[in-house]
């Protein structure tokens, strides 16, 4: 699922909101909401939320915002969760003027969280935090969980963007409670 605003020649606006609901189980492909500029500002990116009653399985969530010349907006995104080296990244990025702070990422289930890599950036200001819950014991299996890296960002209609963590923002706070 796809929900991006994107623009060459001028500013974009919010990535949308993507939610998905069950009973049961959630199943899905890639999931992207982002606001991407490469002649202007971008706004925010899109918030992202899954709840189940079982299990979710997806592959990619990505709720982003990125502006090679202007200023870009916050990154955004929010049963048991497997992933099958699922990607989960939020992230505001701007090449020559101010970007706001990496989305939050809350991953909360019943027992077991694995095969994911989580990640939060932003260019100028706060990586967003990551809190994990569990309601029971917490299995947490072949997790990553990074708040700022080295980062290819690779848009089909564009260059790929290489960005150096050294002249990043600060990361964000990592949390995992267990009940």
């Amino acid at each position: 699922i796809i929900s991006d605003s994107f623009s060459e020649a001028g500013s974009t606006g919010n990535g949308g909101t993507i939610t998905i609901t069950a009973g049961a189980n959630i199943s899905t492909k890639d999931l992207d909401s982002s606001s991407f500029s490469t002649g202007g500002d971008a706004e925010n990116g899109g918030q992202i939320n899954l709840k189940a009653g079982e299990n979710i399985s997806t592959e990619n969530v990505i709720s982003s915002s990125f502006s090679e010349i202007g200023n870009s907006g916050n990154g955004a995104a929010g049963g048991d969760i497997i992933g099958n080296n699922t990607v989960i990244a939020t992230y505001s990025i701007s090449d020559t003027q101010n970007s706001g702070n990496g989305g939050n990422v809350t991953l909360e289930a019943q027992q077991t969280i694995k095969d994911l890599e989580v990640f939060t950036l932003s260019s100028d200001f706060i990586s967003g935090a990551v809190e994990i819950k569990s309601k029971g014991d917490l299995s947490l299996e072949n997790t990553n969980i990074l708040t700022s890296k080295n980062l290819i960002i690779d848009y089909p209609w564009g260059e790929p963007v290489t960005l150096d963590v050294g002249k990043e923002g600060e990361s964000g706070n990592v949390t995992v409670t267990s009940n």
